[in-house]
Order: C-alpha cells, then structure tokens, then sequence
C-alpha cells in the first residue's frame, strides 16, 4: 500500500509541475486573449522584415478619385470582404474600429497563410472574389514589395492576381482578388500592430460663444438624436460641416465652462439627451468632459456615444463648425452657390444649359463626388477659391480659380461655352477637335491660341470691299479670332491644342466676322450671314435661322444677300 500510494504522489506531482509550465509558457500566455485592438496602434509596414509569424496586421487600400483609405474587415457580403472608409487621408499611424479590421500572419512552407485575428478564419480566394475559409484550407498567398511602398499579395495559385480594393461609393465598397487593372489602385497599404495606444492630449477646442456646432468622433461618426451618423458627406475640406439632418448645438460659453442648446432650447445633459434644464460641460485635456467632481469624457465606439472615465474606451470626441444652409442664386447664367453644400448635395446639383457653376463662395467637401447631371459633352466651367485648389477630385474637369484655368479638359463641338472674362490657361490644358465635311471651306472660332496642324489651312478676314470678303493666311488661331479652314490633304478630323494665354469667348462688339459659342438664333432685324453650304459664299441668314458653337459669321449692315469669299489662294492681283 505504501508504494501505491507514493506511486500516486510522484504523478500527482509531475501533473502539476507539467500544468505550472503550460500555464507559464509563453505559448499559453500568448493564446489567453487578444489586445484591446480598439486602443491599439497600428504603424505603416515599410518593409518586409516587419512581415514576421504571428504579426497583427491591417490591410488597407486607396481609392484613385480622391487618394481615400479603406481599411479591409472580416465582414463578409457575397463572397467579398467588406471595406471601412478611414478619412483624413493616409496615416502613418491607425486605430481600427475593432478586431474585426485586423489579421494575423502565419507562415506556411512558400508564403503566409492570412488569419483573423482570432485564427478562426482564413482568407481563401476564388476568381474575382475573397472569401473565409477554414483557417487549416485557407490559401497560401506571398507578400511583395510594389511601388510606393505598397505591397502585393498574391496567391501562390494564381499571381497575376492580387489582393485590391473596388470603391462604388463611401457605403459600398470591397476588397477582391484582382488584376493589376481590376483595383482602384494596384497594391495594398500594411499596417503592424505596435500596441496600446499612447494617451495623448484630446483634439477638442473650446468653441466660441453662440457658435452653431455639431459634436463628432475622431472615427468620423456623429452624434446625433437617433443612433449616430458617418459624417463623411457633410464633412467639409476645412474641418466644418455642411447642414443636414444631424443635432445641432449653439454653444453658450461662459469663462471655461459651456452648455450646448438645441433648436428648441433644450440643454444636452450628460445622459445625451436633450432637457430644459441648463447643464454645464468642459474641455478636460483636450477632451469634452462632464462638469463633476470625477469627470467623465463623452467617448464614442462602434458608433455609440457615451460617457466614460477612462479616455481609453473609446475614440475622442470633437466639435465641428456647422455651415449655413446651402443656397444657390443664377446671375447672368452663372449658378452661385453660397452655405455649406455635402458631397452628395454638390453632387446633384442642376447644370443650367450654358451656364457655368460657381463654387468660390463655399468649402468644398473633404470627399467631393462626381457631378451627376452634368452632361458629359457640357463645356461648363467650374470656379473654385484658390484656397480650395487641392480639393477637387480627379473626376472634375475645366476647374477655375478668379484668374487661372487650373484643370482643362477637351471642349465639345457644337456644345455651348461661356467665359464671363478672360482666364490664363497653361499650354496643353484644352483640346477641341471636329470632323470636317468636305475640302470646302467651314467657319472656325476657338476660345484659346492654337498652331494650325499639318494637312489643314486656314485664313483670317482681311477688308470687306465691293461686296466680297478678302482673306489672308494664318498659322496661328488667335483666341476668339474667327477663321475660314479646309482640309488640304487626307486628314479630315481636326485636333487643336492650346498653347497658353488667353482662354475667352467675349468678341469685340463692332466685328465683321464674329464668334459664336452659345444657342445663336437669328431674329427679324439682324443683319447676319451664315457661309453657305457650298463654302464660296456668305448667305444673309433667314429668320429663326440658328447657328452651332465654335462657328462665325458675318456681321455686315445693307450689304446684298450673298458675299462672295476671296481667299488668299484665290485672288488676283
């Protein structure tokens, strides 16, 4: 019996010593659980060093309109990993929402196997599409460095493809397994886990007395009535908010104290609802903070605002300037907008047939659109402030400040286009092209100098005399300076380029030979005469007679109903 029972106590014994060192292990202790990834910080991956066997990792991807961050999530939709919209630009150092945004890495024999973060989940890929898979079948993928120190990250199966982001909109958009061309932009942006987020100083101002203010998160989301809002399409380039359907406040500031009331005059109270009863706040170390003998700080987290006293559970929260509501006036075809206009307000604004949009009043939004009614053969232009020439998104074309043409664009014959005075365009910024009918001649005008092209010729009126037209030879097109053209050899489409100075379309008002770039309609008592179809003559215009963009006429008082053209080529002398 004593043997037993010694027996008993030397397993006993090597149970615990066995337990003690699987508790003690590094392995154990690294399994136990996962960081707090919501307080964490993550730091852009340079190289491939910092790819190592169990890195925490943030894929991200940019969008080529506006150069936007989208952070890739475990989130699956249809067989597509799901995208969260990281504003303000690229970082050099991120905070996901939560561990759903971070994945850890596991070396394989040729490469990685990527896991989530909890190693329940492995990515797998499929065409076109990524999907999560068991993470023991998950696919092996290799990490390479690419341009601009992005990366790529192909699958060991098929490496011609990579792992990229397609952007419809801020609320759709996904990650996919692509070609170089199928992403918005080639290569993806990585991020490695650095640990617990450092507590800083918070970014939240006092804001001045009776100043309208919305409240936000530095996650972009707003605090609002009803569960809170991304603020991404009222958020403007400076900081402030366009109007539209979240809480406003007016801050009511006394020394460093302050309430906030809303429309009704009601007071934000610390259980974020809105009363009667007057309520004060503070700015705590750069934090919005109760009023209380242990101050609680308004936090906000997965899209919740509350209040809490540790900064660390969850994001900073801040005030934003509120715009004016947005307006729109039309002055002499000009559409004037004024107030604070959202992405998607801007958007959908209507474009005036002719007309040109003013935006020199208002702060363009930090995530502008493309213009949805605005037809894509439209020769408008668009005037911006010269403090908001960094905004503009990709997608906008013939874009001015007061003075400068700052993006060109090709103009379409025969549609209409009005500069209200002369802009100073860079060489190369305009093009216009048009296909010529015949070797006839055809009446030319152009809003921009450009060099007559090999294979064409074209002529400037000289005199009117004894009831013909006298031309003479050019190889330059002034701005706004009419001329007759015809194809001299085989080219018959013409391709004009600007090469600097002028960009106008106002004519000297007492011209023989005039520009026209608008909807021209002749009436009973003008004097105006269309070259004819046979290109030898001008032909006294009949009434409601109309006339195409970027062709001229003449404008001659008691003059017969035809004048005969003289070409240079033609005359004798």
């Amino acid at each position: 019996m004593k043997i037993k029972k010694k027996s008993m106590l030397t397993k006993l014994s090597q149970f615990l010593v066995a337990l003690l060192f699987i508790i003690c292990s590094p392995t154990f202790a690294q399994t136990k659980g996962l960081p707090d990834f919501s307080s964490a910080t993550f730091v852009r991956i340079t190289s491939l060093d910092d790819l190592q066997d169990g890195a925490f990792i943030l894929i991200g991807g940019t969008d080529t309109k506006d150069e936007s961050l989208y952070t890739m999530t475990n989130k699956e939709n249809k067989n597509k990993l799901q995208a969260r919209l990281i504003p303000n630009g690229i970082p050099s150092i991120l905070s996901p929402n939560n561990a759903a945004e971070v994945w850890t890495l596991h070396t394989k024999a040729q490469g990685f196997s990527i896991l989530t973060s909890d190693k329940k989940k492995a990515i797998s890929a499929k065409a076109r599409d990524l999907y999560l898979s068991d993470p023991n079948n998950g696919d092996t993928w290799t990490i390479k460095g690419y341009e601009g120190n992005r990366f790529l990250i192909c699958n060991n199966t098929d490496k011609e493809r990579s792992i990229g982001l397609a952007v419809y909109d801020a609320n759709s958009s996904y990650f996919g397994y692509f070609t170089k061309t199928g992403a918005d932009k080639p290569g993806v942006i990585l991020y490695k886990y650095a640990g617990p987020a450092e507590e800083k100083k918070g970014e939240a101002t006092l804001p001045a007395n009776g100043q309208r203010v919305a409240i936000t998160s530095t996650q972009n989301q707003l605090l609002h009535k009803a569960p809170s809002v991304d603020v991404s399409d009222v958020l403007l380039c400076d900081g402030s908010l366009a109007s539209g359907d979240y809480s406003v406040w007016t801050a009511k500031v006394n020394n460093e104290h302050f309430m906030l009331m809303d429309i009704s005059e009601a007071y934000l109270q610390y259980n974020l609802s809105n009363e009667k009863a007057e309520n004060l706040w503070q700015i705590l170390n750069g934090r919005i903070a109760t009023l209380e003998a242990s101050p609680r700080f308004l936090l906000e987290k997965d899209g919740v605002f509350f209040l809490s006293s540790k900064v660390q559970d969850g994001n900073t929260c801040i005030f934003r300037k509120v715009q004016n509501n947005p307006t729109s006036e039309i002055k002499e075809g000009l559409r004037i907008l004024q107030g604070g206009w959202s992405a998607s307000l801007l958007a959908n604004i209507e474009w005036e047939e002719g007309g040109n949009l003013d935006l020199s009043h208002i702060t363009l939004p930090r995530y502008p659109q493309s213009f949805k009614k605005r037809s894509k053969t439209s020769n408008q232009i668009t005037y911006i402030a010269e403090d908001q020439i960094g905004s503009i998104p990709t997608s906008w074309t013939l874009i001015a400040t007061n003075k400068q043409l700052i993006r060109g664009g090709e103009l379409t014959d025969r549609s209409e286009v009005s500069i209200g005075k002369s802009l100073n365009a860079d060489a190369g910024q305009l093009t216009y092209s048009r296909q010529l009918i015949d070797k006839n001649w055809e009446t030319l005008c152009i809003p921009f100098t450009a060099v007559v092209p090999d294979g064409f010729q074209a002529e400037e009126l000289q005199s009117y005399a004894d009831s013909q037209l006298k031309f003479t030879p050019t190889n330059t097109i002034t701005a706004n300076v009419p001329v007759i053209i015809r194809s001299t050899g085989a080219k018959t489409i013409l391709i004009l380029t600007n090469t600097g100075g002028d960009f106008i379309t106002d004519m000297a008002p007492k011209a023989a030979f005039r520009s026209n770039y608008g909807a021209l309609k002749i009436n009973q008592t003008d004097e105006a005469y269309f070259l004819g179809n046979e290109g030898q003559s001008f032909v006294k215009a009949a009434k409601d007679s109309k006339l195409s963009p970027f062709r001229a006429y003449i404008h001659i008082e008691a003059a017969p109903s035809r004048i005969r053209i003289n070409p240079y080529t033609e005359q004798k002398y």
